[in-house]
């Protein structure tokens, strides 16, 4: 199938980098689909991409943290245990697999958690009409596929949070992963002082509550000016009968 992609210049999206400066001490995880041959399995080199992997403030990013800096991970990646693919508890470690749960005892010795596991209510970014794995494939970039997707949340339940200040003693390279599925995570890179050459992205977490707040207000502002005209032409009508019969 990848075959059909071989004349394709761009075999891959680029991977953002999201750095965790003072502007951007909030972090929140949720869930979205692969992105195709591009997306997750050529970024991440994952022959076999699960059905959702992690995006961080709405990308497909890697992340640069400061240690001595306490970040603040929010936690969208479901907690419903029933249901394997939407139960993701978010946790920090040294092995690029992740999946804790699913080690045998053995496997665990060799991947070492750096934070607790933290679940949080489901937050989805879904493709409207999905045509199967290559779907994402025809667009240029992975924020071109994004804006073609509809993030769903439960609005039930509410956020996880994880709280994580990496120190003299943490490991150059760690991974964002979740607890219960493999591979759905991307990389962090913990330094001392950000690298004055990287080129990054500064963006604001994606705040579902807000969007649908913003949302609500408009359709209520549509309703009231249908009402509003409904009334003027209902207006216009009676004038328009009475003067007709005094005429």
């Amino acid at each position: 199938a990848d075959d059909i992609f071989k004349d394709n210049k761009q075999l891959t999206w680029h991977v953002s980098n999201l750095l965790g400066t003072d502007s951007q001490l909030n972090l929140t995880f949720q869930l979205g689909p692969p992105g195709g041959i591009k997306g997750h399995k050529s970024m991440r080199h994952v022959p076999k991409p699960p059905p959702y992997v992690w995006y961080v403030n709405g990308y497909l990013a890697d992340l640069y943290l400061k240690r001595g800096i306490t970040y603040t991970f929010i936690v969208e990646g479901g907690q419903n245990s029933s249901v394997p693919q939407l139960y993701n508890p978010l946790y920090l470690t040294d092995s690029i697999y992740g999946g804790y749960s699913k080690l045998s005892n053995s496997e665990k010795k060799h991947a070492v958690k750096y934070t607790q596991e933290e679940s949080g209510r489901l937050c989805r970014w879904i493709e409207e009409e999905p045509f199967g794995e290559l779907s994402a494939d025809k667009y240029s970039s992975f924020v071109d596929f994004r804006e073609t997707l509809r993030l769903e949340c439960d609005e039930s339940d509410e956020p996880g949070i994880l709280i994580f200040t990496p120190s003299k003693d943490t490991p150059n390279i760690l991974y964002y992963a979740s607890y219960s599925n493999y591979q759905m995570g991307g990389r962090i890179q913990v330094v001392d002082e950000f690298p004055a050459d990287l080129k990054y992205i500064v963006v604001e977490p994606y705040r579902y509550d807000a969007k649908r707040h913003q949302e609500r207000m408009v359709l209520a502002r549509e309703s009231n000016g249908n009402k509003r005209n409904t009334v003027k032409i209902l207006t216009s009508g009676i004038l328009f009968i009475l003067t007709f019969l005094f005429l």
